[in-house]
């Protein structure tokens, strides 16, 4: 998989400024951090050849979890081919969140409003601080990643497949979801944290995004739930028609569908040596 690299015309770039690589396939928790930076206008270096678990990862995160950012200040910012093993990073910075809170700060304090509330408005600051903190270890924590981790084709590398972990992963996001709905959308709004955009509506969409590919917007018996309320569907669609959200949905686009190629063929892969397996067992 080859490396993309995304510029900006609009953010200008100085000396003293780093050139930014963000590590990770933009299917991935990445999405947020591409958003963020497009947000912000800045030029970055997507390198999509860093998979979770890859040694481009764990490199810089032992885990081998994505995103990781990474920022270099002795790397030309105009050169368009880095040979990336040659330079050690000067800053390295993994977790979703702590990212875009780190970009913001850093690259965003000329944005009016902000996306994120600057320190020095600790209520506000708090209040986000408080909404990310529930989406992070609620809807994304205990609802879809333990789904993600209990069905197929992920459970595999696991304990298998857990149905019954599967269905209150689903209740737990429903519950949670419909919480953060109705304090802090519903009638309020028409953003998390009132009247404007911000990155922790980045943060929600992407869950509710990712929540909508596994078709938890629709009833679901078992696990009790029903349709998602319409005010909370606008929502969402307001939020990705914002001009960052939709170049950052293109590169998402084409990351997915490499994505579930390369699932087919891992799927093909494990079929193959249970059978083999199978095979074997049978001549005994």
């Amino acid at each position: 998989m080859t490396q993309a690299i995304r510029t900006s015309s609009s953010f200008t770039m100085t000396t003293t400024t780093p050139r930014i690589r963000l590590l990770g396939p933009a299917w991935t928790r990445t999405f947020r951090c591409i958003w963020m930076l497009e947000e912000l206008n800045l030029p970055y270096d997507l390198d999509e050849r860093a998979r979770p678990v890859s040694r481009h990862v764990t490199r810089f995160h032992k885990s081998g979890k994505v995103p990781v950012l990474l920022e270099y200040d002795h790397v030309q910012s105009e050169a368009s081919h880095v040979d990336w093993e040659a330079f050690e990073p000067s800053f390295a910075l993994y977790e979703s969140v702590a990212i875009n809170n780190y970009l913001a700060d850093t690259y965003g304090t000329h944005l009016n409003p902000p996306l994120i509330p600057p320190p020095t408005l600790s209520r506000e600051r708090a209040t986000y601080d408080q909404i990310v903190s529930c989406i992070l270890s609620e809807l994304d924590a205990q609802g879809l990643w333990v789904y993600r981790k209990v069905t197929p084709p992920l459970c595999q590398f696991f304990d298998g497949p857990i149905p019954k972990a599967a269905t209150l992963s689903r209740k737990q996001f429903d519950r949670i979801n419909r919480d953060i709905f109705q304090q802090f959308l519903g009638d309020k709004g028409p953003f998390l944290l009132g009247e404007y955009f911000s990155a922790a509506d980045i943060l929600y969409v992407h869950c509710l995004d990712w929540a909508k590919s596994m078709q938890w917007h629709k009833p679901d018996e078992d696990a009790g739930s029903h349709f998602w309320p319409e005010p909370l569907e606008f929502y969402r669609q307001n939020c990705q028609q914002r001009p960052a959200y939709q170049r950052a949905k293109v590169l998402r686009d084409a990351s997915t569908r490499r994505q579930a190629e390369f699932e087919r063929k891992q799927q093909e892969k494990h079929s193959r040596k249970e059978k083999v397996s199978e095979d074997r067992r049978s001549k005994l």
